[in-house]
């Protein structure tokens, strides 16, 4: 799959989305958005509402090849401009060259980690411009810690961003002048979209007027065919309301319009928000990286009175239930496919219930019901996304389990970092629900993990689930030391437990 530009209408209705059904592996997916509500998108006639790196000024064109297509770029400031606002550096350049496409530009997990810097002026407009993001598709926008590869906004000349992962810092800038909108757009290449104009039916729809371009700006005005791309699309038609789309006084050097419509009549363009074919276009792009739905991180209430507390990594999706009366704990790991989860639960001894087995789920567009399709030795079947209560159900004194067996694990341990785990072992199976030191009604942290038993070694993959306050994930290796007890062989995340007790 390629990393190409989605386009969406201004507002979304039952007509529009009935298009999709063109699409024929991708009419399941289209399911999701017909409970999306009309949305109103603000459009603007401005005469050139372009972003651009560093405005009302020209670089020297020049050719280059970048991740397989020839690019004609201006060389400004030591960086290359394509599009306006489309930054390429020289050490990028080179490392696209050594790749083998497109797709390796998506972002792992659906985790965009970002930093602002503290001179940026008016930080709020990056705030904004991230919430948007992530309530409206299944991007997910994390503050960097130590990650080598993540977004950094900073002041700049213009607006202008890198498009899609580039493996390292890259960086977001934004003059005084660039609006929420604006931001939102940079984003969106940082995503890895490009922009409209660039699709290879664009003819069909448009005009472009070459006499009123500013001089040595045409090339921004190519095709991905004109550039030796396929420019396969995923919606039928070219997009006027995209928050990506070119406007039609982009680069005029007379006032006169350089794009048009095909009757010669200019339109609207819009920097207010994501509108219906962006959002689905992002979300059949990431498909296979995270799902088709936002991000389900966070507090679900069930039918069956459960507490159910869901963490949403990429197509990875893990969850803690109890019931507040302490009948039943368990926790599941399923993989997300489009909007259907498949995975497994196993009760833990923080009840008294020792059922297992397999759930199969349903999630709706926006990842506030789920869904229960199959699973009849499972009480819950459906769940609803909500505020977390104030206060939730503590920890509790083993439910079952046993000591001095090597070979069975289930059972509640204590562990140095003053956690209590609550651990199933069935087969070579192992997994465990762990939380410490409750304050005002919650844990300070509160985690899941899931993985194997082999011989006395055990490696569980442990993520942070919405009960606790914390929101970490990575991988452990323990060792069993005799019966009741165990230690930390190795560790990624920054888990904190290195020892356990029962």
């Amino acid at each position: 799959m390629k990393l190409k530009t989605f386009w969406l209408k201004s507002r979304i209705s039952t007509l529009v989305l009935g298009a999709l059904l063109i699409f024929t592996n991708c009419e399941k997916e289209n399911e999701l958005f017909t409970e999306e509500t009309s949305e109103e998108i603000i459009v603007t006639q401005e005469k050139d509402i372009t972003e651009k790196a560093f405005p009302d000024k020209k670089g020297k064109v020049t050719e280059i090849t970048y991740q397989g297509q020839q690019l004609m770029v201006e060389e400004m400031d030591g960086v290359y401009v394509f599009e306006g606002d489309i930054l390429i550096t020289p050490e990028e350049l080179q490392n696209a060259n050594k790749s083998t496409g497109r797709t390796q530009n998506l972002w792992p997990n659906c985790i965009v980690y970002y930093s602002i810097e503290s001179s940026l002026p008016n930080k709020q407009r990056v705030y904004d411009a991230i919430a948007h993001w992530k309530s409206k598709t299944n991007l997910q926008f994390i503050k960097r810690t130590n990650q080598t590869a993540y977004v950094n906004f900073r002041k700049g000349s213009g607006c202008s961003s890198s498009v899609g992962r580039t493996g390292g810092k890259q960086n977001i800038n934004l003059a005084d002048g660039c609006s929420t909108g604006n931001t939102i757009h940079e984003i969106g290449h940082a995503i890895g979209l490009w922009h409209e104009q660039s699709r290879k039916d664009r003819n069909t729809y448009v005009n472009i007027n070459f006499a009123n371009i500013q001089a040595g700006k045409d090339h921004n005005f190519k095709t991905y065919v004109q550039r030796g791309e396929d420019g396969d699309e995923y919606s039928p038609t070219l997009d006027f309301g995209s928050i990506m789309m070119y406007g039609s006084y982009a680069f005029s050097k007379n006032g006169m319009p350089t794009i048009t419509k095909k009757d010669g009549s200019t339109y609207s363009v819009q920097r207010t928000a994501l509108s219906a074919w962006d959002k689905i276009g992002v979300s059949r792009m990431y498909k296979k990286v995270c799902g088709t739905v936002p991000n389900m991180s966070g507090y679900y209430k069930a039918n069956d009175g459960g507490h159910y507390y869901v963490r949403h990594i990429g197509i990875d999706v893990y969850w803690f239930g109890e019931h507040p009366n302490g009948s039943w704990a368990n926790i599941f790991k399923g993989k997300l496919d489009g909007n259907k989860i498949t995975g497994n639960f196993y009760d833990v001894p923080k009840g008294k219930i020792q059922g297992s087995g397999q759930l199969k789920l349903t999630v709706n567009y926006n990842s506030t019901k789920i869904t229960k399709t199959q699973g009849s030795n499972f009480g819950g079947s459906v769940w609803n996304k909500m505020a977390r209560p104030s206060s939730l159900p503590g920890t509790r004194t083993a439910g079952f389990g046993v000591r001095n067996n090597i070979n069975n694990l289930t059972a509640r341990w204590y562990a140095n970092d003053g956690g209590y785990y609550y651990v199933r072992q069935v087969g070579s199976r192992v997994v465990w629900f762990g939380e410490r030191h409750f304050t005002s009604g919650r844990p300070a942290w509160a985690n899941v993990g899931y993985g194997i038993k082999i011989g006395n070694n055990i490696y569980l993959n442990w993520a942070d689930v919405a009960k606790g306050n914390a929101n970490g994930n990575g991988t452990l290796q323990l060792k069993m030391n005799g019966a009741n007890t165990m230690t930390r062989v190795a560790v990624t995340g920054g888990f904190g437990g290195s020892s356990w007790s029962r």
